[in-house]
């Protein structure tokens, strides 16, 4: 169930891997991981997120999310196409997902036409857009269909690989703004150096 609270097994017994703040490679200071999981009908993420100021004002799919505190999952199937994707969820629940026709084609209003049809769900601990309170975090579950991809891409199979990036803005009051941090190690302030993006290797194993 896609609830915003992954405390399933399934994903109790999944790997974790952490975000890592640009150029320090560091844990930022408001820690947080990503875990993976797939099965015949979605690919499926979840985040727990410790982030001590909650902020996301805006409401409406596929508006400007990174301007809020989001979680970002980037997708390139396939080494031998330039099209990459890009999803992204707020503490709010507000979503935003492009399918990127190639690195810097700055065609946002041409990306946003595709629609991902994932499912999500965020829980909160805290109190949105509250300045006078610390906050403790949120957490994250996304469930996207691969009917998404198969206009390009066909469903993988245990063996296959895709190239990955799991990303974060953090906005907060006590700090300086916005916080980036992401799951590759990038050597550049960008989420979109597809060349340094994880592996994402499909298996079949529990």
């Amino acid at each position: 169930m896609i609830d915003g609270k992954p405390d399933e097994a399934d994903w109790l017994r999944a790997p974790k891997l952490d975000f890592l703040q640009f150029w320090e490679h560091k844990r930022p200071s408001n820690p947080g991981f990503v875990r993976v999981l797939w099965d015949d009908e979605f690919l499926y993420f979840s985040g727990e997120l410790a982030d001590d100021d909650l902020y996301a004002d805006l409401t409406e799919h596929d508006s400007t999310t990174w301007l809020n505190d989001t979680f970002e999952i980037f997708l390139k199937p396939s080494e031998n196409s330039s099209v990459y994707y890009e999803l992204h969820v707020t503490p709010s629940n507000t979503t935003m997902d492009l399918m990127n026709p190639a690195k810097d084609a700055r065609r946002f209003e041409f990306a946003r036409q595709w629609e991902s049809g994932m499912v999500t769900a965020v829980s909160i601990r805290g109190t949105l857009n509250s300045w006078q309170d610390r906050d403790e975090g949120w957490s994250i579950e996304m469930a996207i269909p691969w009917k998404a991809f198969t206009d390009f891409f066909p469903v993988p199979r245990a063996g296959d690989c895709w190239s990955f990036a799991a990303c974060r803005f953090d906005y907060t009051v006590y700090g300086n703004g916005p916080i980036r941090s992401a799951t590759p190690q990038f050597t550049s302030l960008s989420f979109h150096r597809l060349n340094e993006f994880d592996q994402l290797i499909f298996s079949d194993k529990p």
